[in-house]
């Protein structure tokens, strides 16, 4: 006959929540941070949209924890890091209690004594928290996943807890927290199949209760309502609105929701399936994803790209920068691939129900998430020579670990527990012929603490301010209500962040260039650029689109204070487009069939023939006539494809961090001076103003990052620091060529210094 289960140690798991919220609060991000971070925490910021399927439960929580904290006078970025911070200690909350409940029984039907549960659940949190991706994850808001760690965690708790109780309850509970939290991520639904066989496995018939039944259903459907924020939301035009999921009616949006998207409101469903990305253009190559065929040579590399990602949870920091399994951190991980294994049997052995619970879920967060995801080779992964043809095409554009990021947390509990079993087994040992044997037998304890040590130097964000010192450079690289055109997520999320979170530079418009293949994007940067009318203060709403935002001397370098734009906003927008034809442009891609003059201002260049022009193309070529016709700045970020397919490279002149094209061939003087071809290609341009750029600096707040930044464990950003070191580069040259010696020197060695960074 089945004893009861002990009543579960709340307080004990509260304290392990406390030391891991302590542990990522003393290791937290001080602002954003490259990639998502930036984009989640402006759409918590300003109840916005960001990119689908609209996370719009995240944007909820967010938004409530940011007003919740907004008397405590920290910034935007830290209320929201706190946020991840959260959300993952009481993830560890509920595995503490896992863990707990996991050793809750001993072999033969003996209890195992409380101490052994309570240190064997330490272990387990300690290991899960201090994993190199959940740690780096939950130390700033990078994205979602430390809310669906949370949601994963928790309901694992109340399997466990129905299984002792049998109440109906936590059955319903368990079905709306599930379906909510797929309002956060999809990652929330990879424990349903666990749920599910385990509950079978345990008592089937209570899934058969008529009503039960019917409470689930009910609560289902509950949760889904939370959906219909998403176009409410949308419809009152927020500054961060991706996709413009608006519908006519609730009812069209409910029934989107309804049917994931295949019937109801458009808008929705393409936010909700992702189909409003615009299709890739013709002829550019074969991309993976998770509906295409594969090989067994891929399904190799993305096995070993996954167990490239395990060999960094547990030494991140041995062997540095190699991160294909490098010196003696594969012998660390081989200890905790073992000990995981360990406590696993451990859990079988007193649990074969909860064997099949932590087994199946970890088959599905692990290998099975390999083969859904289908990933291209991984960043760092190498290429095969037979997909080296495909370029970037063939790879990822960042490292994707934190897709993994649940699958490395449960490896933690799991190995936790066998940390706790081999402690155990060499007490049993010692039994008999020492005294105190699970004293003497502690030190084996010591192995939960060793990712910590290993790990804190590559997974704490602690004084990092790289992603925001980056956007607030380029930002005031850019005149008075100036456009600027980005490339992709570094470039541009940041950038946001500083503008609608820190209120700086919100007259410059960011333009980012592979939204601009979008209708509804292109309309929302004419709007934002339009002048406003008579008495419309856009400031008294800057969370939504109202028309152009105001120039703000006070956070814009001074060399703009005094510029002629700084008074007098522009007259017009950049894109003075109707609705239908932006319809019309964005409609899709052509491809020419001969080479084909084009003037642009002064400028008369040829598009080459056979080449594809996507609307992006379009769209920027309009925005360079009006800027030559008008006069309203048009900056790049670094010269993109557009530049290049136009022939435009060598007619681009770095001004600090960004890129002006000039109104005609450039001729050399006292202030713009060439730059000489380099390693660094297009990152230095073809030429440099001298004298601004070095005013432009003035203002800048990264100039000792390189001093203060000693490991930067993102190689996918290093393009950042290449933009810094080719700055440098170029004045170095300018200054040398005038027989300045010493800056050309002092140029040289911050270029060198930039650079080291970089390749560290």
């Amino acid at each position: 006959m089945d004893r009861p289960a002990p009543d579960p140690p709340y307080l004990d798991a509260a304290l392990a929540g406390a030391a891991v919220l302590l542990l990522y609060v003393l290791t937290l991000a001080p602002t954003t941070a490259f990639w998502d971070a930036s984009e989640y925490i402006v759409a918590a910021h300003t109840l916005g949209v960001p990119h689908p399927p609209g996370s719009i439960l995240f944007v909820l929580l967010g938004r409530a924890w940011d007003v919740a904290l907004g008397w405590t006078g920290m910034n935007g970025g830290v209320r929201l890091n706190l946020f991840a911070a959260t959300t993952s200690a009481l993830a560890h909350v509920c595995w503490f209690l896992v863990a707990d409940r996991l050793l809750a029984e001993g072999s033969g039907g003996r209890a195992v004594r409380p101490a052994v549960r309570r240190t064997g659940a330490w272990a387990a949190v300690l290991l899960s928290a201090t994993a190199f991706t959940v740690w780096s994850q939950s130390n700033v808001n990078e994205k979602v996943y430390t809310v669906a760690l949370l949601t994963i965690a928790l309901l694992t708790w109340l399997a466990l807890r129905w299984q002792d109780t049998r109440s109906p309850k936590l059955l319903v509970l368990g079905v709306y927290l599930l379906v909510l939290s797929v309002a956060n991520h999809l990652m929330a639904a990879l424990v349903a199949p666990a749920l599910l066989l385990f509950v079978l496995r345990v008592d089937a018939r209570a899934l058969l209760a008529p009503r039960t039944l019917g409470a689930m259903a009910l609560a289902g459907a509950t949760a889904l309502s939370v959906y219909l924020a998403l176009p409410v939301r949308a419809g009152l035009d927020p500054v961060m609105n991706t996709g413009e999921a608006t519908c006519a009616s609730l009812t069209d949006a409910g029934l989107a929701v309804a049917t994931r998207g295949r019937a109801g409101c458009p808008a929705l469903a393409h936010m909700l399936t992702r189909a409003q990305y615009p299709p890739e253009p013709p002829l550019t190559g074969t991309r993976m994803d998770h509906n295409a065929p594969r090989d067994a040579g891929i399904l190799a590399a993305q096995a070993g790209n996954f167990a490239q990602y395990f060999d960094w949870q547990w030494a991140r920091s041995v062997a540095g920068n190699s991160t294909l399994f490098g010196g003696l951190r594969p012998l660390v991980s081989l200890l905790f691939l073992g000990l995981g294994f360990l406590g696993l049997y451990a859990v079988g052995r007193r649990d074969g129900s909860g064997l099949l619970l932590v087994g199946v879920l970890m088959g599905t967060l692990s290998l099975g998430l390999v083969a859904y995801l289908n990933f291209r080779f991984g960043f760092s992964w190498p290429v095969p020579p037979e997909w080296q043809p495909l370029g970037n095409d063939a790879m990822e554009v960042r490292e994707r670990d934190y897709f993994y990021m649940a699958a490395f947390s449960l490896w933690g509990v799991c190995a936790g527990l066998g940390v706790a079993e081999a402690w155990r087994r060499a007490a049993e040992e010692l039994a008999g012929r020492v005294r105190r044997p699970a004293l003497l037998a502690a030190p084996v304890l010591a192995l939960a603490l060793l990712p910590m040590a290993l790990n804190w130097s590559w997974a704490s964000r602690a004084g990092d301010t790289a992603a925001r010192d980056w956007a607030h450079d380029l930002l005031n690289s850019v005149p008075p209500y100036g456009m600027l055109v980005t490339n992709g997520d570094n470039d541009t999320y940041p950038l946001w962040y500083v503008q609608e979170v820190e209120g700086v530079r919100r007259d410059v418009q960011v333009v980012v260039a592979p939204y601009m293949n979008t209708a509804w994007y292109v309309r929302q940067v004419r709007d934002l650029t339009r002048p406003c009318p008579a008495g419309v203060d856009p400031t008294a709403t800057p969370s939504v689109i109202v028309c152009q935002r105001p120039f703000d001397p006070d956070t814009a370098a001074e060399v703009w204070r005094a510029h002629p734009l700084a008074a007098t906003p522009p007259g017009s927008t950049l894109l003075p487009l109707t609705d239908e034809e932006i319809e019309r442009a964005a409609a899709g891609y052509f491809i020419t069939d001969a080479p084909s003059p084009m003037r642009l201002g002064a400028l008369q260049t040829e598009i080459p023939g056979g080449v594809v022009i996507e609307p992006v193309d379009t769209f920027l070529a309009t925005m360079i006539r009006q800027s030559v016709a008008t006069g309203r700045p048009l900056r790049w970020s670094a010269p993109p494809a557009t530049t290049e397919l136009f022939g435009l490279d060598a007619y681009m002149i770095r001004e600090g961090l960004a890129f002006r094209l000039n109104d005609g061939p450039v001729q050399p003087d006292a202030a713009v001076r060439p730059v000489p071809p380099n390693a660094l290609g297009s990152l230095t341009g073809a030429w440099i103003d001298v004298p601004l750029t070095e005013r432009l600096m003035q203002a800048y707040d990264s100039l000792d990052l390189p001093d203060r930044t000693p490991v930067w464990p993102d190689a996918a950003t290093r393009s950042i620091l290449y933009q810094y070191g080719a700055l440098h580069f170029a004045l170095a040259n300018a200054h040398a060529a005038d027989g300045a010696s010493a800056a050309a020197e002092s140029h040289a060695a911050r270029t060198n210094a930039w650079l080291e960074v970089g390749l560290e």
